[in-house]
């Protein structure tokens, strides 16, 4: 229940992304599985994770366990700064702490966008703020990604607006969070539903 008032919250909060002309929607790539316990700790392999790049990454621990940051139903995240105007990132199963082969995110100029309960990757989401600073992000492409067995596979590929308005943004904005709070006040309330139904022991009288 925590955990998804916190991941509740996240939506709320999260900064607003957009496509200029696609705007897939993270929905049509939903994933079945969940996982809301705490995260494992971190496994690593030499092969695919060696350790220097375990020191870099040192801080899996806090982020797995930030709703926010949650991908895939049962991956988080896990990005880390390469230089200026750069992100990387690998996926890590919450489950077992062991970081997925095959997984290392495309790099990023300025972002990541994603949920906790789709398959769907944007690199390089745009924003009010991202696009009104547009001078320091070289790579000025929005890419999308989706997750699949083998690794991540590309879907499009669009440049970024050359200008938008803020009530443009804001509308934009406004759709995607009404879709999202919807669908997130819904799992709540199936969850509070979930917990009225369990059965508590009344406790037994005073002899």
């Amino acid at each position: 229940m925590r955990a998804l008032i916190a991941l509740l919250i996240a939506v709320f909060f999260s900064a607003p992304a957009f496509a200029a002309d696609l705007h897939f929607n993270f929905n049509t790539f939903k994933v079945r599985t969940h996982f809301t316990e705490e995260a494992a700790s971190l496994q690593w392999n030499e092969k695919v994770f060696p350790f220097e790049i375990a020191f870099k990454y040192g801080s899996y621990r806090e982020m797995a366990n930030q709703p926010h940051r949650w991908f895939g139903g049962k991956y988080v995240l896990v990005e880390a700064g390469c230089g200026t105007s750069c992100q990387v990132g690998v996926l890590v199963n919450r489950q077992t702490g062991r970081v997925i082969p095959n997984s290392n995110l495309p790099v990023a100029g300025s972002s990541y966008e994603y949920r906790y309960n789709s398959a769907l990757l944007v690199v390089n989401p745009t924003s009010v703020e991202i696009l009104a600073n547009r001078d320091y992000f070289p790579d000025q492409t929005t890419y999308y990604y989706v997750w699949t067995t083998t690794g991540w596979k590309k879907l499009a590929e669009e440049p970024w607006p050359p200008t938008i308005s803020v009530e443009e943004a804001m509308q934009a904005a406004l759709k995607e969070k009404n879709e999202e709070t919807k669908k997130m006040i819904d799992d709540l309330f199936r969850s509070v539903q979930e917990i009225d139904h369990i059965p508590i022991p009344l406790p037994r009288p005073y002899k």
